[in-house]
């Protein structure tokens, strides 16, 4: 399949493994309301669905040995 740029090939290749882990970290970290300033926590669990890659940035970290 030709990939028309690198978000939709992320997107295509590692689907499941995003909305695993976007799954996980709203339901551990995220609120439900998106009021709160403080660690409120829904008591229930938040389905997601129709994950789309918006963008990507890479950085680059080099290490310098003393």
């Amino acid at each position: 399949m030709a990939y028309t740029d690198f978000k939709t090939y992320i997107q295509d290749k590692f689907a499941d493994y995003l909305l695993k882990q976007v799954s996980a970290f709203d339901n551990e970290y995220h609120d439900g309301i998106g009021f709160h300033t403080l660690n409120v926590l829904s008591v229930c669990d938040q389905e997601v669905d129709n994950l789309i890659v918006k963008s990507i940035r890479c950085t680059e970290s080099i290490r310098h040995l003393v």
